[in-house]
């Protein structure tokens, strides 16, 4: 493979002592410091080591043409397993925001199989899968998001590499009632070729064929379906439960129980409670089982759903005021050949046999958490155990009963001996949701990620692996300073949520896995409900010089832009000029990347929305610069290697100053939103958009996209590394790395 040259044309020299700075800064590999366990704000924290990985002997799982998955953990809300009837080797796994996965030995190792599901909000929320039963590799998927357009449902001939929309239709695969029933059955039984979907609001749909063709039948355009169940011996009789619910943006959905004895054609309605999960009694096929809300937990009828009656002997009473990890929720049920299997929200399983007799707790001995033998993630964390926290799902293997599979919020599991002994599979699967990047400008080995739930990682083998510092449950913005005293800068929540995005933590760089302390605000920073800490910037030559901005009414002590500059010991309002009482920097995480950015002169540009302000180095208060980016800005950065040049990103297009933001130019047409600069090669830039990455070597002149193999390619937060190293961190499948020459065309 022949070299890239190192620079190309278009960019600006930098001045001699930004130059010698950055000279400073290539390689100098630091050795990680010891610690001990986490604690309160302040106190050490500890993280394992990440022994080098050897970039041949990664796994063909994690690769997807020339990216490679990183290994984190699991770390997302994982939902239903799904068996090929065919072929039992081969497994499907849905996921709440991460796509769908496949396993062709039994649920050991898994492949992303959502590269070609749509690259958009909602394209990676399945609600549910189903396979056909004489081909494996057929499957047809229910796709869609409360928040963005309806998807519909999904069907591939091979196996999840490539997908076709097949039907409209409205489902919600990252709502409330993700991890409930199954809205999808295609029965083993009759012709083989009819399938069943019960969309949330848009109708009943049946094929006829495979699933090649949909058409809708009945009158369920109102109601929202959380679980249905098909006649083992007849599959013209269906039942099927709904919930009252309602979606961001949408009509309200009704709630009932509903039964049908022509196929879905027309639907009887009954009257009372309607379960959130159900199946057939397997030697009583009049029956069928549910789990409710309330007490009893399970619940039996034999009439269609006319009446129910308790069948939860030797269950603890409900709590219908518990939390979503509580042991007296339940959750799921399972059958086996001769018994059936429930769970509470917290992960504990209980087992009744039909012969007769009450359920009865399963106890269970030993659990083995390990992701591709390194001790997981979340093991580190000290707020709960999180084994079976949220379970979603349990099921038994239609041909093994004593092999047992469980879902939670975190991770799958398998058991071998009918839930005494459980291990962790989840090598391939990576479920997280990143909010931002930043490499070490010291040594390229090192990178340091914030993920949405789960906190501060850090890799130390150039983003192969990620091991967590845990620091806070959500981690929008990091950011290093310059200087000889270099520190990180995270922004982020003791609890998980947006909301919470409000403290800035940091650390000496050669100590991260040491001592991180917690800025105290002490009047200065603005502490309201509404002020949230989303963006950092760091002067990369300026000692000590950071910017952070928070959201809410501009104003002194509340949103707006703060400056420190002593490595954030303390803090002053630099907001002057900004539109006092506008709500200017974001509230939310979502959609946005960096609002704030600095560069080695000490030019400042921060951005909210649709507008943006300068404010050069020595300046009393931020101005409008003469021509700004058009359209609502996604992030801003400043180069660390061209003389006075950022970047912004909209969602018209990527535009470029080259005289500290005075004026801005477009260079590239269409939606982006996330943006990088390489700190050692100048006019290295890349970007994201709405289904990709574009890559310029000449300071935005010319672009190219990179490979679409990245399985999960809508609006990645980027980062580069190394001589030719990009790092990508996903909403929902983790983080990726490659060599830019491996993934340019």
């Amino acid at each position: 493979m022949q070299k890239r040259p190192a620079l190309l044309g278009g960019s600006r020299a930098l001045p001699g002592a930004v130059a010698a700075f950055l000279i400073a800064l290539l390689p100098a590999h630091a050795a990680s410091a010891a610690a001990s366990r986490p604690g309160a704000s302040g106190a050490s924290v500890a993280t394992p080591g990440a022994p080098a990985a050897d970039l041949a002997a990664t796994p063909d799982y994690r690769r997807s043409g020339g990216w490679v998955s990183s290994r984190i953990g699991g770390g997302g809300y994982l939902q239903h397993v799904v068996f090929a009837p065919s072929n039992r080797e081969v497994v499907y796994l849905t996921v709440d925001v991460g796509g769908i996965y496949r396993s062709d030995d039994g649920g050991l190792t898994w492949n992303m199989r959502h590269a070609g599901l749509p690259q958009e909000v909602g394209g990676a929320a399945v609600r549910g899968a189903v396979v056909d039963p004489q081909n494996p590799d057929i499957v047809v998927v229910a796709v869609g998001s409360q928040w963005g357009r309806a998807l519909g449902l999904y069907r591939t001939e091979n196996g999840g590499r490539t997908w076709a929309r097949v039907a409209d239709g409205l489902f919600y695969g990252n709502e409330p009632q993700r991890a409930w029933g199954h809205i999808l059955h295609w029965p083993t039984h009759g012709s083989g070729k009819r399938l069943y979907a019960a969309s949330a609001g848009s109708g009943f749909l049946v094929s006829e064929d495979s699933g090649k063709t949909w058409s809708k039948r009945g009158d369920l355009d109102r109601v929202n379906p959380v679980a249905m169940v098909v006649d083992s011996r007849n599959p013209d009789r269906l039942w099927l439960s709904a919930h009252a619910w309602k979606p961001y943006n949408r009509d309200r959905l009704e709630g009932g129980f509903f039964y049908s004895a022509d196929a879905g054609r027309t639907w009887a309605r009954r009257e009372g409670d309607s379960p959130i999960t159900m199946v057939q009694h397997p030697r009583q096929p009049d029956t069928v089982l549910g789990v409710f809300g309330g007490t009893p937990a399970i619940r039996a009828s034999s009439d269609q759903g006319r009446s129910w009656s308790g069948w939860a002997e030797g269950l603890p009473d409900v709590d219908r005021h518990g939390d979503s990890v509580s042991d007296r929720r339940f959750q799921s049920l399972a059958l086996g050949p001769d018994f059936v299997l429930t769970a509470s929200q917290r992960g504990t399983r209980w087992r009744r046999e039909l012969d007769g007799g009450p359920w009865r707790r399963v106890p269970r001995e030993h659990v083995r958490q390990t992701g591709e033998g390194e001790r997981w993630f979340a093991l580190y964390e000290t707020r709960f155990d999180r084994l079976g926290a949220a379970l979603g799902f349990i099921k038994v293997h239609p041909e093994n009963p004593r092999r047992w599979f469980f879902t939670d919020w975190y991770a799958l599991y398998r058991s071998d001996d009918e839930g005494a002994n459980w291990t962790m599979t989840i090598d391939g699967i990576e479920v997280t949701v990143i909010h931002a990047f930043i490499p070490d400008p010291k040594n390229p080995d090192r990178v340091f990620l914030g993920m949405a739930d789960n906190g501060l990682f850090v890799s130390e083998d150039g983003g192969r692996s990620y091991q967590i510092i845990p620091l806070a449950a959500d981690v929008k913005a990091i950011e290093i300073s310059g200087g000889p005293r270099p520190r990180v800068f995270a922004t982020g929540g003791k609890t998980s949520g947006a909301q919470n995005i409000r403290e800035i933590f940091w650390a000496d760089l050669d100590q991260v896995r040491g001592e991180w302390t917690r800025v105290e605000k002490r009047g200065v920073l603005p502490d309201g409900e509404d002020n949230r800490s989303h963006s950092l910037a760091a002067n990369p030559l300026r000692s000590g010089e950071i910017l952070v901005g928070y959201s809410g009414p501009v104003g002194e002590g509340r949103g707006g832009v703060y400056r420190s500059t002593d490595n954030g010991d303390t803090w002053r309002w630099f907001g002057q000029g900004l539109p006092e009482g506008r709500n200017l920097i974001t509230g939310q995480p979502w959609n946005t990347g960096r609002e704030v950015a600095l560069n080695a002169r000490g030019t400042a540009v921060v951005s909210g929305g649709d507008v943006l302000f300068v404010r050069a180095a020595g300046a009393s208060a931020w101005s409008r610069p003469a021509s700004a980016p058009s359209g609502r800005i996604g992030s801003v950065v400043a180069s660390a290697t061209e003389d006075g040049a950022f970047y912004a990103a909209t969602d018209r297009g990527l535009w470029r100053s080259r005289d500290e933001g005075a004026n801005w130019e477009q260079v590239r047409e269409g939606a982006a939103r996330h943006l990088a600069t390489d700190p050692r090669r100048a006019g290295r830039v890349v970007a994201s958009l709405a289904d990709g990455i574009v890559l310029s070597d000449d300071g935005g002149d010319t672009w190219v996209r990179l490979s679409d193999d990245l399985p999960r390619r809508h609006f990645p937060y980027l980062g580069l590394i190394g001589q030719d190293g990009i790092v990508v961190g996903t909403d929902g499948t983790g983080a990726f790395r490659a060599d830019l020459r491996d993934v340019k065309p």
